[in-house]
């Protein structure tokens, strides 16, 4: 979503308004000259307040929800930028496996960042394989230590 649409929404919201009060204005207006007396056969019919109101809320809804949406992408940019650890080492890594420093804040290209990522997802699994160890290993220890403890009773 980009300003532009949004921009475009809020003349489209701006139009609708000036219309709802012109239309609620004669509405009134010819209602008090009912109310007066006067016959009003001959003057043209008004749009329905009611369509026009339900456009002026539907235009309401889409920049709500356009609104929302620039929201949320502005919070995933933020996390995005946040857990992506490039600007903690100055490292990326070229799809040739070559580690160039970058400075602070710079772009990084489609395939360094699918490489960071692919870093990121082995370094994951290797952290997970050695939690795994871990925990055999100290289940493989107590199980040991528990069969040591009923030999000695």
């Amino acid at each position: 979503m980009d300003v532009q649409k949004l921009n475009l929404n809020l003349q489209q919201l701006k139009d609708q308004l000036k219309n709802l009060i012109s239309v609620s204005a004669d509405l009134i207006d010819r209602n008090s000259l009912i109310d007066n007396g006067a016959r009003c056969d001959n003057l043209p019919p008004l749009p329905r307040f009611e369509i026009l109101l339900e456009d002026f809320l539907s235009t309401c809804s889409v920049i709500e929800l356009n609104l929302r949406t620039m929201q949320e992408c502005i919070i995933l940019g933020k996390a995005s930028s946040q857990n992506l650890p490039l600007s903690v080492s100055n490292l990326k890594c070229d799809l040739d496996n070559r580690v160039e420093t970058i400075e602070p804040n710079s772009t990084v290209s489609y395939n360094q960042y699918i490489s960071v990522i692919k870093y990121q997802v082995d370094t994951a699994k290797a952290i997970k394989s050695l939690l795994e160890e871990f925990v055999n290993n100290q289940t493989k220890l107590q199980h040991h230590q528990q069969q040591h403890q009923h030999q000695m009773t």
